[in-house]
């Protein structure tokens, strides 16, 4: 038995709170990657097809917001 664990109750709910801090890591990274991929998709569209996309700033805006929220 592990120095940190005082009795096998609060085992599992410890490994929970790890999962789940886990996921939300994971999530946030996945957001990150997802708001550079958009940022470079309207660079490419607005220099190099001249046409400006709208919806890339409102995206990146609500996912960045939601990696501050988590």
């Amino acid at each position: 038995m592990a120095s940190h664990e005082t009795n096998g109750v609060d085992a599992p709910a410890g490994r929970a709170v790890r999962g789940v801090v886990r996921v939300f890591d994971l999530l946030c990274g996945v957001m990150f990657a997802a708001i550079f991929l958009v940022f470079c998709y309207k660079i490419l569209r607005r220099y190099a097809a001249g046409d400006a996309v709208a919806w890339g700033d409102e995206l990146t805006v609500i996912l960045f917001i939601w990696v501050v929220f988590i």
